[in-house]
């Protein structure tokens, strides 16, 4: 069989992310953390607001 004693060899790149690619992920990571605080925030507003409306009734 022709070419049967050939060796194959693959080489492994080991690469980093460039700073700018890590300033992009950071990046990204604090406009979701800020989205996710501002919804929570949110959330216990309305929860708040809806304990004084339930408390306000109860008077």
């Amino acid at each position: 069989m022709a070419g049967a004693d050939r060796r194959y060899s693959i080489s492994v790149v080991s690469c980093a992310p460039s700073s700018a690619t890590n300033t992009a992920i950071n990046s990204a990571g604090s406009v979701l953390l800020a989205l996710a605080e501002t919804r929570e925030e949110v959330i216990i507003r309305r929860w708040l607001s809806k304990i004084a409306l339930d408390l306000q009734q109860d008077i």
